[in-house]
């Protein structure tokens, strides 16, 4: 045999193993993609938003703030 046979060998077989690997990386891309998008779903679904959260805050502080004045006012302390 001589040294290019063994080259073009060696070559395929790396490249063999190179466009497996590649293919393999693009396919768990497409489904880490896939799998983003679902969360990203989920997550508005079972979640509060920021802004809806701190509403629902403040009408509870201003709650306990009207609590503890009436508490404060009471006669009997």
């Amino acid at each position: 045999m001589d040294w290019h046979a063994v080259a073009t060998g060696l070559m395929t077989i790396l490249l063999s193993i190179i466009g497996w690997t590649v293919k393999s990386l693009f396919a768990d891309v497409q489904t880490l993609s896939k799998d983003l998008t679902t969360h990203r779903m989920e997550v508005s679904d079972k979640y509060v938003r920021k802004e809806d959260y701190k509403a629902d805050i403040a009408e509870i502080k201003d709650m306990l703030g009207a609590i503890f004045s009436k508490l404060d006012n009471k006669a009997d302390k």
